[in-house]
């Protein structure tokens, strides 16, 4: 659970598609959809679709 994970464009988007009302505590949902709009931006403009990044520790 602690390792690097390694996230593809494809599973990001995939990611980016969950409704996450049903996982995210009510009361953390607008920054948490904040935090991954941000997240988002950064990767539509760096990632392609053949590579992708590293989240390091979660």
């Amino acid at each position: 659970m602690f390792e690097d994970t390694y996230i593809s464009k494809s599973q990001w988007q995939r990611i980016m598609k969950l409704n996450l009302k049903e996982i995210v505590d009510p009361n953390d949902f607008n920054i948490v959809m904040q935090i991954l709009s941000d997240i988002n931006d950064w990767v539509e403009v760096h990632i392609d679709d053949a590579c992708g990044f590293i989240v390091i520790g979660v």
